[in-house]
């Protein structure tokens, strides 16, 4: 049986430095992943133009929302497992790739894409493509929090009979499997503390990279303030 291809993909559009956090979080990859070919796609690699989707967004240096639309293109065409930068792994995937299709819940029912794996031509990747292929980013200037991707892919999945089963494993479509958050998203704000379990393999820090400075400013000022509570509890 064919397995998931032992790739790691990311985005990195922008051409900017990468942050301290994200340097580390690669780090880990090739710690635990020692044998999996990581594949950087930005500008140099992937064609901007390649729909109005994703021209329109970079012209807007939304880089988050043509890797959204890079990520589906690459897995689709290529398989392999899809990572965000600031995605740490804490022990090896591979017994992850044999499923078809796999993903994982960051909050109560909605489906992630911090984390992605599958086969090429996976048959719900395609379909979530075309649907972007639609999308008239202009129509959402004004409520680009609507483009987010995790919002399109579960009222998409919805469609195809997903239901959350709380904290058990849930399938939909063509073989996805949807893990519980503690597999790979233990916590779900920057500033919390992960909730390890023995199934954990990824922690999700939330560094928001594509966020405009007053915004990261106020996400990691509350961190600290967070982290201070704690020490002094």
């Amino acid at each position: 049986m064919d397995k998931i291809p032992k790739v790691i993909h990311y985005c990195w559009f922008g051409g900017h430095e990468k942050p301290k956090l994200i340097n580390k979080c690669m780090e880990t990859w090739k710690r635990y992943l020692k044998d999996y070919e990581i594949m950087e796609w930005n500008e140099e690699n992937f064609n901007i133009d390649i729909c109005s989707f994703t021209k329109e967004a970079y012209e807007d240096k939304k880089w988050a929302f043509v890797a959204d639309y890079c990520r589906l293109w690459v897995l689709y065409n290529y398989g392999g497992i899809y990572l965000d930068t600031d995605i740490e792994i804490l022990k090896p995937l591979d017994d992850l790739l044999d499923n078809k299709s796999f993903t994982g819940v960051e909050e109560e029912d909605q489906i992630a894409f911090g984390i992605w794996g599958c086969r090429r031509q996976d048959k719900f990747l395609g379909e979530i493509l075309e649907y972007y292929n639609l999308i008239n980013y202009s129509e959402y200037k004004g409520n680009l929090q609507g483009l987010a991707i995790p919002i399109h892919i579960t009222n998409m999945a919805k469609k195809l009979g997903y239901i959350k089963n709380q904290d058990s494993i849930s399938y939909y479509g063509d073989d996805v499997v949807v893990y519980p958050k503690d597999y790979f998203y233990p916590k779900r704000h920057a500033w919390e503390e992960p909730k390890i379990t023995k199934n954990t393999y990824t922690i999700h820090h939330y560094e928001g990279t594509w966020r405009k400075p007053h915004q990261i400013l106020r996400s990691k000022t509350k961190e600290l303030l967070m982290n201070a509570i704690r020490y002094f509890r």
